[in-house]
């Protein structure tokens, strides 16, 4: 399980066709989310093009 606490990179795995597990509160800070993933290819895929794009991208 891969556990997001951005809500931009949450939105460009999603965006990217990784599907959500769920959508949880953080047990640290509660008034914010994590986004859990499933650790797979796609994912790692996204990840690194992440790496690419995260300097331009911009949620829609």
């Amino acid at each position: 399980m891969f556990v997001c606490k951005s809500k931009r990179l949450a939105n460009f795995l999603i965006e990217n066709g990784c599907p959500v597990i769920r959508i949880d509160t953080d047990q640290k800070t509660k008034g914010f989310l994590v986004f859990l993933f499933k650790k797979d290819e796609l994912l790692y895929k996204n990840l690194e093009k992440w790496d690419v794009e995260k300097a331009t991208y911009l949620i829609s």
